[in-house]
């Protein structure tokens, strides 16, 4: 189920939109792979998914204390 719903997530939006500027993320690095100038370049698909995974990373890190606050107080028995 959740390779069925990460497919249509991509193939939805490959489908539909037509401006390479309202591209999701997923299109957006598939699109990076197939460059016919350049062919497959390793490094800059790397770079542009260690970009597109920062924001979440950040906002994880961030979130942390407080998540972690959450599950240690359903634990506590008052």
């Amino acid at each position: 189920m959740i390779f069925i719903g990460n497919w249509n997530a991509f193939l939805g939006p490959l489908l539909v939109i037509q401006e390479k500027t309202m591209y999701t993320l997923p299109v957006a690095l598939s699109l990076l792979r197939q460059d016919p100038r350049r062919g497959f370049d390793a490094g800059v698909l790397m770079l542009g998914t260690s970009l597109a995974t920062l924001p979440m990373l950040i906002v994880f890190l961030m979130a942390t204390r407080r998540f972690m606050a959450g599950l240690t107080i359903g634990a506590i028995k008052g």
